[in-house]
């Protein structure tokens, strides 16, 4: 399994915090890192947390999901470019320890960052070895990204 991180599609006006890139297949990862209530319904992101000198705050935040989303579907159409054929799927992973998340019908998976490893980990095998390292040489030809 490789991680490439900080990747940038140059032309593209996409990137992704993360790739992961395994048998179970290629995820764009969006990565964030808020405390608190982390509400995602439909296609509505807002948080509520308690602030400095315990003062509840609540906000929007921008949408993560369609990031994700946008970075995999640049993802793959560099991939085809290269004669590779295969789904990039969005994930957006949080990754303070005292995030809350509240999901309701979430249009791509959202997940605490100790959730990751074991599903992607457990996917059923999609992809070769070989199929991995042509997938990761791709990714890092056009971005130069660090494993």
């Amino acid at each position: 399994m490789s991680l490439l991180n900080d990747v940038t599609l140059a032309g593209m006006h996409a990137d992704s915090d993360h790739v992961l890139v395994g048998p179970g297949g290629v995820w764009a990862i969006e990565v964030k890192h808020h405390a608190g209530v982390v509400q995602y319904i439909g296609d509505a992101w807002g948080y509520a947390r308690i602030g400095l000198q315990g003062v509840p705050r609540a906000g929007q935040i921008t949408d993560s999901a369609r990031q994700a989303q946008r970075a995999a579907l640049r993802l793959e159409a560099l991939l085809r470019a290269h004669g590779i054929h295969t789904m990039v799927q969005p994930l957006v992973v949080f990754t303070h320890p005292l995030v809350e998340l509240q999901l309701q019908m979430p249009s791509v998976p959202v997940r605490r960052a100790l959730e990751v490893a074991p599903p992607a980990r457990c996917a059923p095998e999609q992809l070769t070895p070989q199929q991995v390292t042509r997938i990761v040489a791709a990714i890092c030809a056009q971005h130069g990204a660090s494993v």
